[in-house]
């Protein structure tokens, strides 16, 4: 884990963590709600680090997180074409607008054959 105050200028030193992370570029951010986030592959089963693209959340004005939800499962979302070997999910990025977040991330299924998908998070959802 390491720490930006300055939108990525410059850089804490890196600390060990106990949330663990593929090395899928994770992607992090705070919601208006004041609540931040990090979105990316957080369960840790062997190989199958990308299988699950997971969203976890702080409680508002908290640093640390505190709850995770599943956002996608590789066996839940067939590729476009129904190609039922997609095997990852991963390289997420997200924008917040008019009351939910957008995630879009990578999907394939080997050697970078992937496909763009989106997921569509109300926000309201997470509040409960």
């Amino acid at each position: 884990v390491s720490f930006s105050a300055d939108y990525g200028e410059t850089w804490t030193p890196a600390r060990e963590s106990n949330l663990p992370l593929s090395i899928a570029k994770p992607y992090c951010g705070v919601l208006s709600t004041g609540r931040r986030y990090l979105i990316g592959n957080s369960v840790n089963e062997t190989n199958a680090s990308r299988k699950y693209l997971t969203l976890a959340l702080s409680r508002p004005g908290e640093e640390q997180l505190s709850t995770l939800y599943l956002v996608r499962d590789v066996q839940q979302s067939p590729s476009p074409a129904g190609d039922a070997r997609m095997n990852h999910i991963c390289y997420p990025h997200a924008i917040e607008y008019k009351g939910f977040l957008y995630v879009v991330h990578s999907a394939g299924h080997g050697h970078n054959i992937n496909n763009i998908d989106l997921a569509i998070v109300p926000l309201r959802e997470l509040e409960r």
